[in-house]
């Protein structure tokens, strides 16, 4: 069912790192992914445009939370699961 598997279960509810450590942790694994990596970058679909502006530049878990929904609700039309537990 899933066309690719992101585990970031270790990093995003580590409590012995911070927010900016847990961001860029996850920015960089996501930039990692072959979804990422196969986005068109030149048309909107809006997977870069989340990880690489928003999401690694985001200044609270507030600001991040909101991203991450829109993220992750991309995550699942590509068919590609991302876990965080």
């Amino acid at each position: 069912m899933w066309d690719e598997k992101v585990d970031l279960s270790a990093t995003f509810h580590n409590p012995d790192m911070t927010f900016i450590e847990r961001r860029d942790a996850i920015v960089a694994r996501l930039k990692r992914t072959r979804w990422f990596k196969t986005a068109d970058q030149h048309e909107f679909d809006g997977v870069h445009d989340i990880i690489a502006e928003h999401l690694a530049h985001a200044e609270d878990t507030e600001e991040w939370d909101g991203w991450w929904d829109e993220l992750y609700d991309l995550a699942d039309y590509a068919r590609v699961w991302i876990g965080t537990r």
